[in-house]
């Protein structure tokens, strides 16, 4: 196939970028290996070759793509940085993060490449070497907003949270907005609710709505309300949880610091604070299995929609845990319409449903956490303790029909 375009690099890989724009991925390729075959000592080249390759789905090819670019550039630790963001993409972060290491051993004044080991740490729940890495950053670059909030959230992990709150200053102090809804929660999480209240009620609002705190026995659970929730309706499901963790006291292994309990879906942690327990529930955006929150929002959530899908559809509940996995069909949580059916657990740790975009079910499904829900999408906890042969319609917002294991219809939007 003739590829020629020109003899300049520059020719070269425009001329690739537009074949692959138009679909020719033959002659881009073919452009491209041109491109290094003649310019192979120039980093550019290699850059262009791994975008390509990626967007082709060859992982290795870019990788490699990558190496050669460090390996011809001035400036290694850049083309490194790509090789790690690339990595991390691709969810193989434990080799982002060796390759984040050797960027900062070879330019230690790179912010970002600081900032995206933090966060790798973080994700890993190490937050307090999550902290060392923002404090480079910071060092490279204190007006880096991104940089002040992380650390933010990482003291706020480990209850540190006058030290969260100062980041989250610094980070407001540079525009940063969503550090607004972070500083809330730390208020929120280090019992001062009122103080976040007041703060809401001066116009720093995030999008949690009101904080609330009760207290039973020595124990504290805290929520907030959010913009479409009944406020009664979560304040007694968390009540509800704080009562059933209280007669967990009379139980041959009783509570304390550490104690895990299972309460309906959730699977909550106890967190000492000063005088008191606190349910802390998982944390739903970083590693629901490793780190907490100390609040129970999305559980008391799910508990209030659970309870009102089984007054609807008059079904028995069968539990299931957030750490559970459920099957899906590829592309079935992207899907607009979806169908759920609980068949039954198959091992320890299988809720026994199924997501698929057809309600005749699917052959090529894949197991996924069921904690990573309420990131993802979160109204399909609605329905998770119906039991057994339960079939269930849902639209992207709400359930719009569920069939019995006989299959009976027994609600219909």
């Amino acid at each position: 196939m003739a590829v020629h375009h020109g003899d300049t690099l520059e020719a070269l890989c425009a001329g690739a970028r537009d074949a692959f724009g138009t679909g020719d991925e033959r002659r881009a390729s073919a452009l491209l290996q041109l491109a290094c075959e003649r310019f192979g000592d120039k980093p550019r080249v290699w850059r262009e070759a791994a975008g390509l390759r990626f967007a082709l789905g060859d992982i290795e090819g870019a990788l490699v793509c990558l190496d050669h670019a460090a390996a011809v550039s001035s400036r290694p630790a850049d083309e490194l940085y790509e090789k790690a963001v690339m990595l991390a993409r691709v969810d193989r972060r434990d080799e982002a993060l060796e390759c984040y290491r050797e960027v900062v051993r070879l330019d230690p004044r790179l912010a970002d490449a600081w900032i995206n080991m933090g966060a790798i740490l973080d994700d890993r729940g190490d937050a307090l070497a999550a902290i060392g890495c923002y404090d480079h950053a910071i060092v490279s670059a204190p007006d880096d907003a991104m940089a002040w909030a992380n650390r933010g959230n990482s003291f706020a992990q480990l209850g540190r949270f006058d030290d969260a709150l100062a980041s989250y200053d610094h980070a407001i102090a540079l525009g940063d907005g969503q550090a607004v809804g972070a500083r809330r929660k730390a208020l929120v999480y280090a019992g001062r609710v009122a103080e976040a209240n007041r703060a809401r009620a001066h116009g720093v609002v995030g999008d949690q709505g009101q904080a609330c705190e009760l207290r039973h026995e020595g124990l504290v659970a805290r929520w907030f309300t959010g913009r479409h929730s009944n406020p009664e309706l979560l304040e007694s499901a968390v009540q509800e949880f704080l009562e059933l963790t209280a007669s967990c006291r009379d139980t041959p292994k009783g509570i304390r610091e550490g104690t895990t309990l299972q309460l309906g879906w959730a699977v909550f942690t106890l967190v000492r604070e000063r005088d008191a327990l606190v349910l802390c529930e998982p944390d739903w955006q970083r590693d629901p299995r490793r780190c907490v929150v100390r609040e129970v929002t999305v559980s008391a959530q799910q508990q209030v929609l659970a309870s009102m899908v089984h007054q609807l559809t008059r079904a028995p509940a069968q539990a299931c845990s957030c750490h559970d996995t459920l099957l899906v069909e590829p592309g079935a949580l992207e899907h607009d319409r979806v169908y759920m059916r609980r068949i039954g657990p198959a091992s320890a740790g299988d809720s026994g449903w199924v997501l698929t975009r057809t309600p005749t079910g699917a052959t090529d499904v894949a197991p996924l956490p069921m904690s990573s829900l309420p990131s993802m999408r979160p109204h399909l906890l609605k329905v998770v303790t119906l039991p057994v042969g339960y079939l269930v319609q849902l639209d992207a917002h709400a359930v719009t029909e569920v069939w019995d294991a006989s299959g009976t219809p027994c609600y219909a939007q």
